[in-house]
């Protein structure tokens, strides 16, 4: 593959696979923009992002050149690859990826897919597709002691139950949550 760039709100970013998404990222108006406006309202030079449901890294490869510091986890395998192709792209030294599930238990959990693994709509949730065995646990168990200042979660209706089982955790914190809803 060949490495390829994109520009979006101003910022470079470099890519090797999915060219048509990160075609149509370009336009402001593009895929999720009120994300990235919430990125900006709450992310600087020495903030940390939890990006919950990474994909390919947009929202942590978007905080990055913002400054600040991402911790970007992805329980699929194919979008994980993506994921850390994209961070040794654009930016090494401060976007961390964690392979895995975020879950309301710590375990294994199934993770489904109705299309292909990598797309952004893996779900440990909806039970259609193709499925597979991934590592999970709690959002204290992975981040207990890691300071942050945004959560933002998209995790294809796992947030049903991950939301609750982490309340007590959030609210201790008083950070924002950012959560992006996709109803069964």
């Amino acid at each position: 593959m060949s490495m390829n760039s994109t520009t979006f709100r101003g910022r470079k970013f470099n890519f090797e696979r999915n060219g048509d998404f990160w075609a149509g990222i370009r336009d402001i108006n593009g895929w999720e923009p009120e994300t990235f406006n919430v990125l900006e309202q709450f992310l600087a030079p020495g903030k940390t992002l939890l990006d919950i449901g990474a994909w390919n890294g947009i929202c942590s490869l978007y905080a990055a050149s913002l400054g600040a510091k991402s911790y970007a986890v992805e329980p699929d395998a194919t979008a994980y690859a993506e994921l850390v192709e994209n961070i040794a792209l654009n930016c090494p030294f401060s976007v961390f990826p964690v392979k895995g599930a975020v879950a309301a238990f710590d375990g294994k959990t199934p993770l489904y897919n109705f299309d292909k693994f990598g797309n952004s709509m893996s779900s440990t949730q909806l039970a259609r597709g193709a499925s597979y065995d991934v590592d999970c646990c709690r959002l204290e168990t992975l981040f207990g002691n890691t300071p942050f200042d945004l959560i933002k979660m998209d995790i294809e209706s796992a947030e049903l139950t991950v939301v609750p089982d982490a309340l007590k955790f959030m609210a201790e914190r008083n950070k924002p949550l950012y959560l992006a809803v996709h109803p069964y």
